[in-house]
């Protein structure tokens, strides 16, 4: 995939094709013992450098994997539905690269949602699920997914894109991303996920997780 954002983390890159999902950019840091998999949240614009802490301040032995997940960071953004199916699907197909059972599996925010429906499908790829303020827990009831209307609104000419272009502005994303900080989100971070939000295509995901789908 040819994209001008810079790597999200200084480690060895991966390339992944995973039958489901196409392109996957991958980030990995040798190690031993069993697999670390890290996956960021989903949000407007996500990717592996909100796991970048544990390849740089974390004194972690194992094999680390920190893929950009389908439609965000430097992985593949096509026009493709979105959908929870999608990403748990895509998922199992990250640890049958990584090629080993029993891996231990961190994830950010709504992802949580998806490996746990990974797990549910291929539970033997899985040995340890660690969610970090994960979504799904609430007694609220989930969307109403069966007609899609503001998915197709967020779609229509000029309506999404105008959208977009607000969440992609950084006070907007220095908001968001102060709600899972501390204090202030950092400046390296805000401007990060700027620079994946402008990627050609990064609208495509973020507007299922908008509306619901």
């Amino acid at each position: 995939m040819t994209t001008s954002l810079s790597p999200a983390i200084a480690a060895k890159e991966l390339s992944w094709e995973l039958p489901s999902a196409g392109h996957v950019l991958c980030y990995h840091r040798p190690g031993s013992g069993r697999p670390l998999l890290l996956l960021h949240s989903i949000n407007a614009a996500p990717s592996a450098f909100e796991v970048s802490p544990f390849f740089t301040d974390m004194e972690l032995v194992q094999p680390l994997y920190a893929p950009d997940l389908p439609g965000f960071g430097r992985s593949e953004r096509s026009d493709r539905a979105y959908t929870s199916r999608f990403f748990a699907q895509a998922i199992v197909e990250c640890i049958q690269e990584i090629g080993a059972e029993g891996v231990d599996v961190l994830a950010l925010s709504t992802t949580a949602e998806f490996v746990a429906r990974a797990a549910l499908m291929e539970p033997r790829l899985f040995h340890k699920l660690i969610f970090v303020s994960p979504t799904g827990f609430s007694r609220r009831s989930p969307p109403d997914t069966s007609g899609g209307t503001f998915l197709k609104i967020l779609r229509a000419p000029g309506v999404g894109t105008s959208i977009f272009r607000l969440l992609r502005t950084r006070p907007s994303i220095r908001f968001f991303l102060g709600m899972a900080f501390s204090g202030d989100a950092p400046a390296e971070m805000v401007e990060y996920a700027r620079a994946t939000a402008a990627q050609p295509g990064a609208e495509l995901a973020p507007f299922y997780f908008l509306s619901g789908q």
